[in-house]
């Protein structure tokens, strides 16, 4: 046991001699948050949102009941989203939709409300744009629903008064006009309760700043192992020495897992806090609100026992799956590659880089045979609170853990019978 945790001391120095290079990875990583956080501001300064369209509204002013229509509809959130009204003169009105300033003039005539309920329908003028079609198309579409609510209405109401009397209703006739009104007034209030509301997110339940740091987080543990360079390799040809020392394949297999995955914590950590650096001080620069970003999203957090030990399987696991690639991969040369390519096509079937949501079935099937897609859902229950709905996040982790395990102690033991073969025996 003693020679044991002497190894276990040398290997975990010439371990900790590759944190410089996870330290250079996390350089490159904050210059290229920099770089794309700049362009992507540079580029919404450039293109910036194109307002409403404005209705330029000409209306005689003291009528209160048109007041009260317009302040209403002024205060739709829909409408709110298309256009805003300005007040002008009819003069100032033709001027602007001519111009293109305006994409629409709505001109109403004196006591436009009275008429409506009287029946008398004094006609408004409509005045359009050729210059803003698409503004003009807009408000013709909401101008056109306006109108045919206010048919079936006067419908209803011209029609009272011969129904009373066909059917003997012995309710006043301004009773049933108030209750023909209140029924249209709660239909265009309400006319959300008309339609089934669904909430649908491409990442879920988690917001978009959860779900994308949660994938850099699975993400960043299993690229860290490539800062491990040709170290497993250097450490093989100690291997025959070991055994003769009593340190058997299984010993080196447990010590080799524990440290690579204390180096790929490590690792994971330090490129999160780079990140995290990385947005403030750019968001600093740029004036982008990073600052209340980054504290909105740590209130979100939701640290505790089972989040922490979800977060200790995924780097058992990332330690387990990077141990066996390197075992696997027998070249120096084509480890490296061979190990970035896998680890990114795992991250694209897992949903990492183009939300789960986003794939093809096919896909999401076969995301859940990788380990990464767990992993991923551990940092999001961290992250937000949610991510996975069942029970045994942990159970899935580790299952894949003992599974990468038991075939890197097969790779080591073939390896065995390929040095006795060759009359190399231990």
């Amino acid at each position: 046991m003693k020679r044991y945790l002497i190894w276990l001391k040398i290997e975990g120095k010439r371990v900790a001699g590759r944190l410089p290079f996870l330290a250079m990875e996390a350089v490159i990583l904050a210059a290229a948050v920099g770089v794309i956080a700049f362009c992507a501001s540079a580029a919404g300064k450039r293109k910036p949102v194109e307002p409403a369209s404005v209705i330029a509204l000409a209306a005689q002013s003291g009528d209160e009941l048109t007041e009260l229509a317009i302040s209403y509809l002024e205060s739709v959130e829909s409408f709110q989203s298309l256009g805003r009204f300005v007040r002008v003169s009819k003069a100032e009105g033709y001027a602007m939709v001519q111009s293109g300033r305006a994409a629409a003039m709505l001109v109403l005539p004196e006591q436009v409300v009275e008429g409506i309920l009287s029946g008398n329908n004094i006609s408004a003028e409509l005045y359009l744009s050729k210059k803003r079609p698409a503004g003009a198309l807009l408000f013709t579409e909401l101008a056109d629903a306006g109108v045919s609510l206010l048919r079936m209405a006067q419908v209803q109401i011209y029609a009272a008064a011969p129904l009373r009397e066909e059917y003997g209703i012995e309710k006043p006739l301004e009773e049933l006009y108030r209750e023909v009104n209140l029924h249209n007034l709660g239909l265009a209030m309400n006319r959300e309760q008309l339609f089934r509301t669904k909430n649908v997110s491409s990442t879920g339940e988690q917001s978009a700043a959860a779900y994308y740091l949660a994938a850099f987080a699975a993400l960043s543990a299993l690229l860290a192992g490539l800062a491990m360079g040709d170290h497993p390799y250097s450490a093989e040809g100690n291997k025959r020495l070991l055994k003769r020392a009593g340190i058997t394949e299984g010993m080196q297999l447990a010590g080799e897992w524990i440290l690579l995955s204390l180096f790929l914590a490590a690792g994971s950590l330090l490129a999160g806090a780079t990140l995290a650096g990385a947005v403030l001080l750019v968001g600093t620069y740029m004036d982008t609100g990073a600052h209340m970003a980054i504290n909105a999203f740590m209130t979100d957090i939701h640290p505790g026992l089972r989040e922490a030990g979800e977060i200790l399987c995924t780097f058992l696991c990332a330690g387990a799956m990077v141990q066996l690639l390197y075992r696997a991969i027998r070249s120096r040369g084509a480890a490296i590659p061979a190990m970035g390519l896998i680890i990114l096509g795992m991250g694209t079937i897992s949903g990492c880089f183009i939300p789960s949501q986003l794939l093809p079935s096919g896909v999401q099937k076969a995301a859940a045979w990788i380990p990464l897609t767990y992993m991923k859902a551990a940092w999001n229950r961290l992250f937000s609170g949610s991510g996975f709905a069942e029970d045994g996040l942990s159970v899935r982790i580790l299952g894949f853990t003992l599974v990468f395990l038991a075939f890197s102690l097969w790779l080591g033991y073939r390896r065995d019978a390929v040095w006795a073969g060759k009359g190399e025996t231990a």
